[in-house]
């Protein structure tokens, strides 16, 4: 019954924590894809564009953490969080062999991740036309309402140590009882063993 109550009761005093305790976080996403200018050069090879493309997409993403579009989305959404708050609240995310961006935004509040997210795309898109005219940063999947942002990894590792406290706990139970299972353990008291 150890083994069972340690799990639950840590399991339990976790999920209470993050539900009634800590601040709730909100997701949302938002789904870009970058199209840099046609290349007219034939003597360019492949893996040169390919760097290009990549050195491209860090750049857009330093773009997107700029102060000036921080700001222009901290104006646009009319939110009290500064510009290092937005930032913090921003993941990056780029896959090497495309040229999709992925942008996550976490909030305290739903509707703000949502506009947030959105208002970042928009806003980078603008800044970057000035940037780069012959460029082009498009949408594929506008954020939605944020969802609730859930660390199930913490319940996990809290049954675990419910088991290990169990463990313990019935080992060290066992080592302490006053029971003689063994001869030698009789012969310490000076009792002969019959049997």
């Amino acid at each position: 019954y150890i083994l069972v109550i340690c799990p639950v009761l840590f399991a339990g005093i976790a999920y209470g924590v993050q539900n009634f305790i800590q601040d709730k976080m909100y997701k949302s996403s938002v789904e870009l894809i970058m199209l840099p200018k046609a290349n007219t050069d034939q003597d360019t090879t492949s893996d040169a564009n390919i760097r290009l493309n990549i050195q491209l997409m860090n750049t857009y993403m330093n773009v997107m953490k700029s102060s000036p579009v921080l700001s222009e989305v901290r104006e646009k959404t009319k939110i009290d969080d500064g510009v290092g708050v937005i930032r913090r609240s921003m993941t990056l995310t780029s896959d090497e062999n495309s040229l999709s961006l992925s942008l996550r935004v976490v909030m305290d509040s739903p509707y703000k991740t949502q506009a947030v997210a959105n208002q970042i795309a928009e806003s980078t898109q603008k800044y970057l036309e000035t940037l780069f005219p012959e460029n082009k940063l498009i949408v594929l999947n506008a954020a939605e309402q944020g969802k609730r942002v859930r660390d199930n990894m913490t319940i996990v590792l809290s049954i675990v140590m419910g088991i290990w406290l169990g463990l313990v706990i019935i080992i060290l139970e066992t080592l302490n009882q006053g029971v003689i299972r063994e001869g030698e353990q009789l012969a310490t008291f000076g009792f002969p063993v019959i049997g």
